[in-house]
């Protein structure tokens, strides 16, 4: 694997760091009690949830660049079907 330039460099486990450091910025902001309640769950919950998104973003690249697009489209749609299964999807549509 060829080396990443120097402005390049994964994350890898400084990700875990920047969320504490995202809790820490919500007490700095001095918000009302349930605001910052509500801002750290969000955080808790959505962050190291990206993990899967930018994931299966590299997955679908490395499939698709061996010609196996098939299998892109059916991950997709099997992620689309459980995401509704989990009410994810639903209960956004109904919010609005």
């Amino acid at each position: 694997m060829p080396a990443l330039p120097e402005n390049r460099k994964p994350i890898g486990g400084r990700g875990v760091a920047l969320v504490f450091a995202a809790f820490a910025l919500v007490d700095v902001a001095a918000h009302a009690p349930e605001v910052a309640a509500g801002e750290k769950a969000y955080i808790a919950i959505y962050v190291p949830g990206g993990f899967f998104t930018i994931l299966s973003g590299v997955l679908a690249g490395l499939l698709t660049g061996q010609g196996r697009t098939g299998w892109v489209s059916v991950c997709g749609v099997a992620g689309v079907l459980v995401n509704i299964a989990a009410g994810g999807t639903a209960r956004t549509i109904r919010r609005r």
